[in-house]
C-alpha cells in the first residue's frame, strides 16, 4: 500500500483537473458571459447549470390541441418561446442559452444588415456533410480542394 501513494497522487490530480474544467465551462464561463452581455444592456433568461433555457422553451410550446386563430401572425405558434422572452425583454436583442452555449438573438433589421455587412468575415459559409458525386446532384455550391487550389462547383 505504501508503494502506490504516488499512483493515487497522480488520479487525484487528473481528477480534479477534470472536475476544474466542468466547473470552468459549465458554471463560471457561462456566468461570466452572462454578466458581460449584461454591462452591454442585453438581458435574457437566466442560465441555468447544464440545460440553459431548453427546459422554458420546452414548456412554452403552445399544444397542438390549442385553437388558434386564422392569420398570418406565426411567430406565437412556431417559436412562442421567443415571442415570450422578447414581449418580457422588451428589446429585439436578447440572449438564449441552448445548454452552456449562449446565442444572441436580434430581430432589428438595422443590427443584421449591419453584422452581415461590416462583419461578414465573421460568419463561415456552411458545406455540406456529405458531398454529392456528381455536379448534377447538388443545388448548392461545393467546395472541392484540387491541388492546393479552392474551386466551386455548382
Amino acid at each position: 500500500m505504501e508503494d502506490y501513494w504516488l499512483c493515487y497522487l497522480i488520479i487525484f490530480w487528473f481528477v480534479l483537473l477534470i472536475v476544474q474544467k466542468v466547473v470552468i465551462n459549465l458554471c463560471w464561463r457561462p456566468r461570466r458571459i452572462q454578466n458581460h452581455f449584461l454591462k452591454q444592456g442585453i438581458k435574457g433568461p437566466k442560465y441555468n447549470f447544464l440545460l440553459g433555457n431548453l427546459k422554458e422553451i420546452a414548456d412554452l410550446q403552445p399544444s397542438s390541441s390549442q385553437n388558434f386563430s386564422l392569420s398570418h401572425d406565426i411567430v406565437p405558434r412556431v417559436f412562442s418561446s421567443y415571442n415570450h422572452w422578447k414581449n418580457i425583454y422588451g428589446s429585439a436583442t436578447f440572449l438564449v442559452w441552448f445548454g452552456p452555449t449562449v446565442r444572441v438573438s436580434i430581430s432589428d433589421p438595422t443590427l443584421i444588415r449591419d453584422n452581415f455587412l461590416v462583419k461578414s468575415d465573421n460568419f463561415e459559409k456552411l458545406k455540406h456533410l456529405h458531398p454529392p458525386r456528381s455536379s448534377k446532384e447538388t443545388v448548392c455550391p461545393v467546395s472541392e480542394e484540387k491541388n492546393g487550389l479552392t474551386t466551386e462547383r455548382y
